[in-house]
């Protein structure tokens, strides 16, 4: 498998158990650059994922443990905060096909919604329609994660510091500061 290509589920959990790996001992990813090169990758990722036939996409979801859920959605946030520092839509898109990854198996679907507000806050942000772009994600989604981000996106919009973040800037942009 090329480095950064999947082409079938096993060789997509290859590429993100090497992404995990690849972070420097004394840092987490979410203390990455925005972006840095695993930011890259896993939007192939996201890529593939999208192309991949349902079987293969539930192939993928079903090998992912909480690992490698709790990555994705770290990934997810920080697409979330350069959809709006770089006025990206497809990164929106692509932080959103993360949590399309995710199975109920592996994660409690209430730790999402903490991202997909930030993905929702991000969205109006933009001028885009969020309940549009959740709904679009969804496309790709197992019919359980599929159900709950439908039910999230009828929801009502919570302010974001409810969810435990808040807007701020950094010497490099904005971002989403997570508040616990």
């Amino acid at each position: 498998m090329g480095e950064t290509q999947a082409t079938t589920p096993v060789e997509a959990l290859q590429l993100v158990e090497r992404l995990m790996t690849s972070i420097p001992m004394e840092r987490t990813y979410y203390q990455e650059p925005l972006p840095c090169v695993v930011d890259q990758r896993l939007e192939r990722l996201c890529d593939w994922f999208s192309r991949a036939s349902t079987s293969e996409r539930e192939a993928f979801t079903s090998s992912l443990d909480r690992r490698h859920a709790d990555f994705l959605l770290v990934f997810s946030e920080r697409m979330a905060t350069l959809a709006v520092r770089e006025s990206s839509i497809q990164r929106l898109q692509n932080g959103l096909k993360a949590i399309t990854m995710l199975s109920l198996s592996t994660l409690d679907f209430r730790e999402s919604v903490l991202v997909l507000a930030l993905h929702r806050h991000s969205a109006v942000k933009l001028g885009a329609d969020p309940k549009k772009l959740i709904l679009q994600a969804a496309t790709c989604a197992t019919a359980e994660v599929a159900e709950q981000l439908d039910a999230f996106a009828q929801r009502e919009s919570v302010p974001i510091e409810s969810m435990g973040f808040k807007e701020t800037h950094s010497t490099d942009g904005f971002i989403y500061e997570r508040t616990w």
